[in-house]
């Protein structure tokens, strides 16, 4: 069975073939964290967050041991939001975010966005 060919002869002869190896870590994770309120029989208050970090090396990203490349993007996301019955056909709804998004530095944003909807 040659399902695979030979090895190349004399590749590992001498020191002109250079073989490395380095560990090539990475960690996501996610979260969600959910909690709701009823205050009272027309109310209620929520808060939601979503947390998504990623980590990752990379010894060999321009195919040396030179010039390694990190990543380190952290998102997260927290709202909290409160909701008002008035009458079977009226709704008062309030809302406000808080986002963090990996944005690089040279980018004229802020890395912070926050963002307020009102609504009925």
């Amino acid at each position: 069975m040659s399902a695979y060919p030979l090895p190349t002869p004399g590749y590992l002869v001498g020191t002109q073939n250079w073989v490395a190896q380095a560990a090539h870590p990475y960690n996501q994770r996610k979260d969600t964290l959910s909690i709701d309120i009823l205050a009272t029989e027309k109310q209620r208050i929520s808060g939601r967050r979503s947390d998504s970090s990623y980590y990752e090396y990379q010894p060999f990203s321009q195919g040396s041991g030179e010039t390694p490349l990190y990543f380190r993007l952290p998102n997260q996301t927290n709202t909290v939001s409160w909701t008002w019955t008035i009458s079977p056909s009226f709704l008062n709804e309030a809302r406000i975010s808080l986002s963090k998004v990996f944005r690089p530095r040279s980018t004229r944003f802020r890395p912070w966005a926050i963002t307020v909807t009102l609504g009925s």
